[in-house]
Formats: C-alpha cells, sequence, structure tokens
C-alpha cells in the first residue's frame, strides 16, 4: 500500500503558493483602495480659504466670478461628486456619463450619453458643451474632468460642407461661434492629474 502522507517538499511547496497567493491578492486589494476617485482626488487636490491647488497649482477662486466643471465618461458623476466634496458649493456645469447617477448634484445638466458608441444624449452634451464654453468670460474658471469613455459619452456633429466652398465651417453659414477664453483651465483626468 502506498503511503499517501505529503512529503515535506509538498507542504513547503503549498505553503509557498499560500504565501504568494496571499500576497497578490494583498497588492490587488491596495491597488483597489488607491484607484478610488474620492481618495485620488483627495491627494491631488486641496480647497482652502477660497484657494484651489491641483498639485503644485494654486488658483485663488476669488478671482473668479464662478466656476464651471465640464466632466465627461464612465467616470463624470463620481468625477464631479468628488470635486464637489473638495470645494463645496458653488459649481455647476454639465456632466455627459453613460449610466446615469443615482441622485444627481445641485448646479449640474446631466446627460446619459452612449458607451461604446455615441448616442443623441451624447450629441445633446457636446451642444450643451459648446453653448457653455462658448459664454466664457475672463473671470470664468472652467474644470475638465475627463475619464474613459468621454469620446463617446460627449461628441458634437459638425456641419455638412457647404455647396459654395465644399469647406465645413469655412463660410458664415457653417462657422460655430467663437470660444472665449477664460483665464484659467484645469484639466484633470482620472488617475492621472495634470495641469494644460
Amino acid at each position: 500500500m502506498p503511503d499517501s502522507a505529503p512529503s515535506s517538499s509538498d507542504a513547503a511547496s503549498d505553503a509557498l503558493f499560500r504565501e504568494m497567493r496571499d500576497r497578490v491578492r494583498g497588492i490587488f486589494e491596495h491597488a483597489l483602495t488607491e484607484c478610488n476617485i474620492p481618495r485620488t482626488f483627495g491627494r491631488n487636490l486641496q480647497h482652502e480659504r477660497r484657494h484651489l491647488k491641483v498639485g503644485e497649482e494654486l488658483y485663488d477662486l476669488a478671482a473668479f466670478s464662478r466656476a464651471l466643471v465640464v466632466s465627461i465618461g464612465k467616470a463624470g458623476h463620481t468625477m464631479a461628486e468628488a470635486l464637489a466634496e473638495i470645494v463645496g458649493t458653488g459649481l455647476s456645469g454639465v456632466i455627459a456619463a453613460p449610466v446615469a447617477p443615482p441622485a444627481q448634484l445641485f448646479g449640474f445638466r446631466y446627460f446619459t450619453g452612449g458607451h461604446p458608441l455615441p448616442n443623441e444624449d451624447s450629441l445633446r452634451a457636446g451642444d450643451a458643451i459648446q453653448r457653455l464654453v462658448t459664454a466664457l468670460t475672463p473671470e470664468t474658471l472652467v474644470v475638465f474632468l475627463i475619464s474613459g469613455g468621454a469620446s463617446t459619452s460627449c461628441c458634437r456633429n459638425f456641419p455638412p460642407a457647404c455647396a459654395r466652398c465644399s469647406k465645413a465651417g469655412s463660410c458664415a453659414r457653417h462657422r460655430s461661434p467663437p470660444i472665449r477664453r477664460s483665464r484659467a483651465r484645469i484639466s484633470l483626468r482620472c488617475c492621472r492629474m495634470r495641469r494644460r
């Protein structure tokens, strides 16, 4: 009758496997915890006495008449919610995401854009953002929050080519309204913060 007791090398191998599995699980759980949007924003954004610090850049919110937010992509609502949690009241803007949130933030227009393909709300979101940035003044701070899925959650149709000039947007009939520049624009990408 063969001996069925495990050898010491099998026991050592099993112990090593369990230890490796536990370490990998720990790394995975740590990565999931750190990829949390509110936690990431909390590490990279600070708001104190009407000053917003993004990384090393400091913005005096008192110098702006209003702060607008354009938040688009699969994490559109979550990013805007995390920003509002840090800054507090006074934000408004547009949020376009492929899934409607359970509750909306006050002051924001919501669009349920398509993903992986654009839908009618994707086009409405693009039009709303175009109107929003067309009305900018130098006293407006604009914060762009962009995550994966943004290109289909929010998009625009461009006018067809003009019959006379054969170029879209080159004649007055097809020209989009000019976008006025604001003094400051912050662009945050989910999990990777940078100022443009």
